[in-house]
């Protein structure tokens, strides 16, 4: 990390516009100023008493230390407006950790990794050490430093900071029972929500900030936070049952074979453009449909196959794929077709 993305980093921790301002009070050093929670700020030394002097300092997030850089007089003074000196409260409630060497700063020791080789071979919060590849918010990072629940990572623009497991840091792959356990899911992770005061069945939707998105067993979606949500296990899958070639649907019907056979359609200028081919007592009907095939739309109508029974003025189409799909067809009295799409005319043969 670069002296500019500290000064960034270090700006926004403690609010810093880009517009130097007067400076407003007289800096205490080591001591630490409470910011906007969690994060606090510590002052070692300044170069001098000038405006542009520059300032060695500390950064915390929860009492953690996380960066280590300088900033001028002027600046601190300016952020620091928005700060106060940490109460004893504070001070409990966030106790500060150890401080980053000022080495830490230095190119040479960020080059270095910093104490990265000492834990290296530590494994922290999660299961995650030193060169794992994880998730992170805005992208995938890798680990360079562990210290328990917190790793220093670096992102795919470069960009080193700490971040937190589970708050901030997720595995690469199939999430684990202790992920779960601490409010981390996926989608299409099945979980059991509370909702108004009922634990339901659902599944994740999808994932935004902290808010998850389920849907209910009902087909509702509701929006709800990891506090409220606890790890479940899918239904079971009913297979449908196997085809039987040559029963009929219902009784009272007979095959398609020989009445009805050829291309029957929608007409020319009819929304959807239906499509009915009958032979030999099987038909396959093409309708409108966006088809996805590996996260991309590959077509605009799908295709399913069915044995064809007819009888009452009716025809019945029994789906080779076992699924209870309902296509109701008329047979008008001029032979056209009656379906819930339009009318079908006969095309060709």
């Amino acid at each position: 990390m670069n002296n500019r993305r500290i000064i960034v980093i270090l700006r926004v921790v403690l609010g810093l516009g880009l517009t130097p301002a007067a400076i407003g009070q007289e800096l205490q050093f080591n001591v630490i100023y409470q910011c906007a929670p969690p994060l606090s700020v510590k002052i070692f030394s300044c170069a001098g008493t000038a405006p542009t002097a520059s300032c060695d300092l500390q950064n915390y997030r929860d009492g953690k230390s996380t960066v280590r850089g300088s900033l001028t007089r002027q600046q601190l003074a300016t952020g620091l407006q928005k700060c106060h000196l940490q109460t004893a409260d504070e001070a409990k409630a966030h106790p500060p950790g150890a401080d980053l060497p000022a080495s830490a700063a230095t190119p040479a020791n960020r080059a270095a990794g910093g104490s990265a080789a000492a834990s290296a071979s530590q494994v922290g919060a999660g299961g995650f050490k030193v060169g794992d590849t994880v998730r992170l918010p805005l992208g995938d990072g890798k680990i360079l430093q562990v210290r328990g629940s917190e790793y220093f990572v670096r992102n795919a623009n470069g960009v080193e900071i700490w971040m937190s497991y589970p708050a901030q840091i997720r595995r690469i792959g199939k999430l684990t029972a202790e992920d779960h356990a601490l409010g981390q899911y996926d989608a299409h992770d099945w979980v059991q929500v509370l909702v108004e005061g009922k634990w339901m069945e659902a599944e994740v939707i999808r994932q935004s900030d902290n808010v998850y998105t389920m849907k209910l067993a009902n087909g509702h979606e509701v929006d709800t936070s990891a506090q409220f949500m606890r790890p479940s296990t899918p239904p079971p899958v009913v297979k449908p049952p196997a085809f039987q070639f040559g029963v009929p649907p219902k009784p009272g019907v007979i095959s398609c074979a020989g009445k009805f056979e050829g291309r029957y359609s929608s007409a020319a200028g009819t929304p959807g453009m239906v499509t009915i081919t009958f032979r030999s007592g099987k038909a396959t009907l093409r309708e409108p449909d966006m088809v996805m095939t590996d996260g991309k739309l590959s077509a605009m109508s799908s295709e399913k196959e069915a044995e064809c029974w007819t009888g009452g003025g009716k025809i019945y189409l029994k789906w080779i794929d076992g699924s209870n799909y309902d296509f109701p067809i008329d047979i008008n009295d001029d032979g056209t077709l009656d379906t819930q799409l339009g009318e079908l005319k006969k095309k060709g043969n």
